[in-house]
């Protein structure tokens, strides 16, 4: 990091915070989520196994290709001022 370069003040906390939210996802999708969360395992058809098995592979090896849209929702910049605008919104100042 050059002299030219502003340092950044982070502040970290160690604290998850639940949100009371719940997706509606099927049958099929909770059996999915619900032995990936239980048992760290994917419970799929052979179809969607190969797929995502054949994906990772994929990215291991730098082979995947797909478009990056939207990717600035997810900028650590735009996270951190909506993480700001949160503490802001729950501790009622401005």
């Amino acid at each position: 990091m050059s002299e030219e370069q502003v340092k950044q003040e982070v502040i970290v906390s160690r604290q998850v915070i639940s949100i009371p939210q719940r997706f509606s996802t099927g049958p099929v999708m909770g059996y999915f989520l619900k032995e990936l969360r239980d048992n760290k395992r994917i419970m799929a058809n052979r179809g969607l196994k190969r797929l995502l098995i054949g994906n990772f592979n994929q990215h291991q090896k730098g082979e995947m290709n797909i478009p990056s849209t939207n990717i600035d929702l997810y900028s650590r910049r735009n996270l951190a001022g909506r993480m700001a605008d949160l503490f802001s919104n729950l501790t009622g100042s401005a």
